[in-house]
This record gives C-alpha cells, structure tokens and sequence, in this order.
C-alpha cells in the first residue's frame, strides 16, 4: 500500500494494516429486549458508534473469534451475539442471511 491511498485501519483478526476500503467495519447495534449486545456489519461505514474493522476473509474472522477481539475492541461488557455475513457479501448490512456466532 502506498502513501496517500487514504484511511488506514487495522484489522482486528490478522493485525495486519490496510486501506479501509479492503476492511469491512463492524459496529454495535442497539441493545435488544434480552440485554444482549449485537455486533453487526456496517456496509455503509455510517453507522455510529465505535467500529471494529475486519478483512472479508474467514481466517480473520475465526482469529478475531477465538481472540475476543470484537468484545475488546468494541468495548463490550457482558453477553454479545455477532451477526457475521456469509464471507465475500459485501451487500449485507442487517440480520437477513447472517451466520450468528456467540462471542
């Protein structure tokens, strides 16, 4: 990546430093009746709140798993359900067709 490309972000699965168009960002959404936190793609990069980027890749996506790296980058407390797209969907910025995972 050269200088000057534009935003960089780092993703929170492999670490790795890259222009925020090849990130797809993450965000909180607002707390359901059941108290739970809901992680959720952000396709539109407006949404407000804290993000948390990610490479659109699954080896990124199970690092940023098995780390709990949403919950830390997200600063989250207590109990969290993240709603994951099918890899390589770009279009998806709500729960139609999401895999959901527990965090």
């Amino acid at each position: 990546m050269a200088e000057g490309d534009g935003p960089v972000r780092t993703c929170i699965g492999c670490r790795a430093r890259d222009a925020r168009g090849a990130l797809v960002r993450f965000v909180v959404a607002p707390v359901g009746d059941d108290g739970v936190c809901r992680v959720v793609r952000d396709g539109s990069t407006k949404l407000p709140g804290r993000g948390a980027w990610l490479h659109d890749s699954e080896q990124c996506r199970d690092k940023a798993i098995r780390r709990r790296a949403f919950r830390r980058t997200l600063r989250i407390a207590g109990d969290v359900e993240l709603h994951l797209p099918e890899l390589g969907d770009a279009a998806g910025t709500d729960g139609d067709g999401h895999v959901t995972k527990p965090v």
